[in-house]
Order: structure tokens, then C-alpha cells, then sequence
């Protein structure tokens, strides 16, 4: 009995914990539960609503994605079209401007429009520098419009500097003389079969800016300038690129020696080289190579005369045993004097001449003063020159100004000689009263499509091509626009209507100007 007793209470004792635990199952637990998976099902609705957005989104930008790319085809071709059309206008375009160049009046004329060669001056260095910078070694094919392009404003260039005003204009244009300087420095990198006539053309452009002593000064200066022109000279190079590139080393050589410059350009020549040019089929080339060799040895001859500080005596008798034609043939004496003037040369004791480099240098001409050049309307603006800052005008003193202006005004018009519509000066008249000036004149603004204007009088005390400065009776000063307004000028005696529009000009150019019927504004 109590063994069962005893399995009794751990059976009962197992019966209550499994109902506490029933219990705490069912309050506790199950609740928690419940809540999570709640929760999990509101996340896994969430992130299917997300994924959903996400798939129509990606399906949206696959179809922006789409239409930008055939967006882009299409105007890609067709800005194609429209370079190849530009391109195309540009080398017309450029090769006549090239060929306008070619003749010193327009030249001339071009110099005299300052303000529009710089203008040109700037695009061609603009476009160059592009070409230069989107190519650099690998250029296009010669037949390209590009190049055919870029060789027609450089030749446009080259023949604007073959004139002695052109050259003297580009000179005094420092971005001019930068593109001469990369052009330079850039075209020993050209290939020869590729780039030959733009070679020529930088080279040729070169040349005649060097016919300029300040711009020669300049590339002697320039060490880079003098050795990227001798890596020009070759014997298997055409002969118009090395003839240009012989050129620009005879003039440079000649201005170092007419100036007394000391240079090492005479130890980087390759004479060997120049001496084997002279003999080449090309006729220029030749020549200008001998003229090379004939100004070295000039400079050979002046240093010999100045090492050795010969003396070379004159004599007045033709009859004096002591004369150059008693020397030997071939002497040092009779080599240093001139062929030509070998006879007149003579001894006299009392009466000598020293041969100096004064001899050989030519006289640089002085350049005349330049005259002051007026003020831009640019720089006019920016100093403010006919800016009225507020409070510096007063009606009284502007009410001066008025008193002045009646007595002018009544030489124009007055209300005893007014004339009517009908009369055969009224046309003569209303010409007079456009090209008068208004500086003083009492007006009252009457109609305007600026509606804050209207109503107001006022003394002008300041009139542009577009608008009128007046003082009013409260000492401020107001801008009225002319365009699209109606004035009534208010004199001692009567009262004239003008519409703004006819006055829309400045009072100088307004006075010479020839007058036009309008039509009535639309106020």
C-alpha cells in the first residue's frame, strides 16, 4: 500500500507540473509566438511589396536605359552630320579667307579693323590649338576636312604675315606669338609623308613672322625654337619643308650678326649639310643655302678684323708705289677689302680708317611714337565714366540745366512757328525734334509697358541709347528705358509727344543720323 501511495504522489506531483507547464505553454509562449509570426508575415509582405517596386523600377530604368542609348545614336549621328557639314563650311570657308589674304589691300584693310582680327586671331587659335591637342603626333589623313581645315586657317595665318602690315600686327599679339611658339615646338614630332604641308605651312608661318626683328629676337632667345628648326634639316626630307627650315636659320643668323647678338646658333648649324643643299635640283634651296654660307663667311671675315685690329691706310694719289695693287695676290690685306673697292684703297701716313663692326651693321629705323588709343566702351563702363552715383544730383541743380535746354529747345520749335500736318516743313521739323538733344528736358513719362513708370516727370540729366537718367522734385534719380515708352517733353509753353522707340539711340549718333518713319508703337 504505500509503494502505491507513493507512486500516487509522484503521479499527482507529475500531473500538476505538467499542467503549470501546460499552462505557462499557453499563457507565455504561444503569444510570443503568435507575435513573431505575425511579425514574419507582415516583413515577408513587406519585402514582396520592396521586391515587387524594386522589379517594376529596374523594368523603368531598363527602358530609360533603352531610349537614352538610341537617344544617343541618333543624335550622335547626328552631330555627325552636322560636324562633317561644319567641317565641310569651315575648309570652304577657311580657303577663302586663305585666298583673300593673299592681296595687300584687304590685308590692309583687316589691319585698320583691329577689334576684328583680334577676333579672328583668337578662333584660329582656337581651333588650332583643338586640332593640335585632340591629334598631337597621329595625324589625320591629308584628305581629311579636318586638316584641310586646320592647313587653310594656318595658310590664312602665313599669308597675313607675308605683308609687312600683317606681320606687324600678328608681332604685336602675344597669343599669336604662343601658337607660332607650340606650333613650333610641336611639328619636329609630325610625321613627314602625313603631316608634310602642315609642316611646311608652320615653318613658312614662322619665316615670315621672323621677317620682324622683335619676333626674331624673341626665337633667338628661345634655345627649344632654334633646335626643334634645325632637326628640320634633312637630306631625305621634301625640299619645301627644308627649305623653309633653312630660311628661318638664315634670317635668325643674320639678325644676331646686324645686332651684335652673341648666339650659338653658328655652332649648331650642320654645315657639311648646307654645303651638300647647295647643289640640290630644288633652285631655292640652293640659293638659300649658299645665302647661309655667304653669311657665315662674312662672319668669318668681321671676326678676323676684329681679332687682328688691322689697320687700313688711304692715300689720295693713285700714283703711290704703297698701294693694294703693289701686294701680292692672295694676301690677307687684299682678301679683307672688297674686289670692287681694292683700287681706291692707299697709303697716306696722315690719314687712316679702322675697319669696325659699324661697317657691316645696319642702322635699326626708329619707330614713330604710337598715339594714345582712345578709351572702349568696355573700359569706359568699368571706370564708370558716365555713371551718376545717387545722391549727387539735385532738382535744383538739375532745374539749371532745364532753364538752358528751353532756350536751346525753342531754336527747334516754338508755339508761335508751329507747323501743321499739312505744312511742307512739318517733315523737316519732326526730323529736328528726333535728332535734338534732350539733356535738361523736363518729360513726364505717359504710356509704358512698364506700368510702375508711368506718371513720372522728371529733369534728364543723363540720356543712352536706351534709356533716360532724370531727377525728380524728391532729389532721386530714376532710369527710364525709352523702348516701349511714350514721353511728353514739357517745355515753358507747350507740351511735345515722342515715343520712346524713335529715340533709341545715343544723342551723338542719333544727331547725324538719318531719320526713318516708324509706325506707331503697340503700347
Amino acid at each position: 500500500m504505500e509503494s502505491i501511495e507513493t507512486e500516487f504522489k509522484h503521479l499527482d506531483i507529475a500531473v500538476q507540473r505538467h499542467r503549470k507547464l501546460l499552462q505557462y505553454v499557453t499563457n507565455k509562449c504561444v503569444p510570443v509566438l503568435e507575435t513573431k509570426l505575425r511579425e514574419a508575415d507582415e516583413n515577408s509582405i513587406t519585402w514582396k511589396e520592396r521586391a515587387l517596386k524594386a522589379e517594376t523600377r529596374i523594368a523603368l530604368l531598363e527602358r530609360q536605359l533603352e531610349e537614352k542609348t538610341n537617344q544617343t545614336i541618333h543624335y550622335k549621328k547626328l552631330y555627325e552630320g552636322q560636324y562633317q557639314v561644319m567641317m565641310k563650311t569651315g575648309s570652304v570657308m577657311g580657303e577663302i579667307v586663305w585666298k583673300s589674304f593673299k592681296s595687300q589691300s584687304n590685308v590692309k584693310m583687316l589691319v585698320q579693323a583691329e577689334e576684328t582680327m583680334l577676333k579672328y586671331c583668337a578662333f584660329a587659335k582656337g581651333i588650332i590649338d583643338s586640332f593640335l591637342l585632340a591629334y598631337g603626333t597621329d595625324m589625320p589623313p591629308q584628305q581629311s576636312l579636318e586638316h584641310v581645315f586646320v592647313i587653310s586657317v594656318v595658310g590664312a595665318l602665313t599669308n597675313f604675315a607675308a605683308f609687312a602690315e600683317g606681320r606687324a600686327f600678328l608681332a604685336k599679339q602675344e597669343d599669336v606669338l604662343r601658337l607660332m611658339r607650340k606650333m613650333l615646338l610641336d611639328q619636329e614630332r609630325w610625321n613627314i609623308p602625313q603631316a608634310r604641308f602642315m609642316k611646311r605651312m608652320v615653318l613658312t608661318f614662322a619665316y615670315n613672322m621672323s621677317l620682324e626683328d622683335p619676333v626674331a629676337y624673341f626665337m633667338l632667345g628661345e634655345e627649344k625654337l632654334i633646335n626643334g628648326t634645325l632637326r628640320c634639316l634633312s637630306l631625305h626630307d621634301p625640299t619645301d619643308v627644308v627649305g623653309a627650315a633653312v630660311a628661318i636659320i638664315y634670317r635668325l643668323l643674320s639678325v644676331s650678326l646686324q645686332a651684335g647678338i652673341p648666339s650659338a646658333l653658328p655652332e649648331k648649324i650642320p654645315w657639311t649639310m648646307i654645303n651638300t643643299m647647295t647643289s640640290s635640283t630644288d633652285k631655292q634651296l640652293g640659293e638659300i643655302s649658299k645665302s647661309l654660307l655667304d653669311v657665315m663667311e662674312s662672319r668669318d671675315r668681321r671676326q678676323i678684323c676684329k681679332q687682328t685690329h688691322l689697320w687700313l691706310f688711304v692715300h689720295k694719289r693713285a700714283t703711290k708705289p704703297n698701294t693694294f695693287s703693289t701686294m701680292e695676290e692672295g694676301s690677307l690685306m687684299q682678301k679683307l677689302v672688297k674686289p670692287e673697292n681694292r683700287d681706291d684703297f692707299m697709303y697716306e701716313p696722315k690719314h687712316f680708317e679702322i675697319l669696325s663692326r659699324k661697317h657691316y651693321s645696319k642702322r635699326t629705323p626708329t619707330s614713330a611714337p604710337k598715339q594714345k588709343k582712345s578709351l572702349s566702351r568696355k573700359e569706359i563702363k568699368e571706370l564708370g565714366i558716365y555713371t551718376i552715383p545717387h545722391g549727387t544730383v539735385t532738382y535744383a541743380d538739375a532745374f539749371r540745366l532745364h532753364k538752358m535746354w528751353c532756350g536751346y529747345f525753342s531754336t527747334i520749335l516754338s508755339a508761335k512757328n508751329k507747323p501743321k500736318v499739312k505744312d511742307a516743313r512739318y517733315n523737316s521739323v519732326v526730323s529736328c525734334l528726333l535728332k535734338a538733344d534732350y539733356h535738361g528736358a523736363k518729360i513726364r513719362i505717359v504710356r509704358s509697358k512698364q506700368s510702375s513708370v508711368v506718371g513720372m516727370k522728371g529733369i534728364v540729366v543723363l540720356e543712352t541709347k536706351g534709356t533716360f537718367k532724370m531727377v525728380s522734385k524728391d532729389n532721386k534719380l530714376r532710369t527710364i528705358p525709352k523702348n516701349d515708352s511714350q514721353f511728353e517733353v514739357i517745355t515753358q509753353d507747350m507740351v511735345v509727344t515722342l515715343f520712346g522707340k524713335h529715340l533709341n539711340a545715343r544723342p551723338a549718333e542719333r544727331s547725324v543720323k538719318k531719320t526713318k518713319m516708324f509706325a506707331f508703337p503697340d503700347l
